[in-house]
């Protein structure tokens, strides 16, 4: 299970707290980007926001690795479709100063 190491963290951190995991029909559970969920639906943040670029080895070979956002203008990039149909806008924040980009898609 997915979630099993986050539940049981969280229920040691918080054992006043009861869990239930319910699987059925119609009932739906996912992970997702706070800026992915319509306002209709119940969320409870499971993580910090944090996210890493990464790359694997073999895409950089020959290329150079990206030391600040901007670099990222250099690179083909995995763009994800947000709920609402848009794309997702990469996103960086350095000393409170937001980068927002759009970048070359594979």
């Amino acid at each position: 299970m997915l979630l099993e190491p986050l539940l049981l963290e969280y229920g040691r951190r918080y054992p006043e707290v009861e869990l239930e995991v319910v699987s059925e029909k119609g009932l739906e559970a996912g992970v997702r980007l706070a800026e992915a969920i319509s306002p209709d639906i119940l969320a409870v943040p499971i993580t910090r926001p944090r996210s890493l670029v990464v790359g694997s080895p073999e895409y950089f070979k020959g290329r150079s690795k990206p030391i600040v956002p901007l670099d990222l203008v250099q690179h083909r990039c995995i763009e994800m479709r947000m709920a609402n149909g848009r794309m997702y806008r990469w996103e960086f924040e350095r000393r409170g100063e937001a980068h927002v980009f759009k970048l070359p898609a594979i």
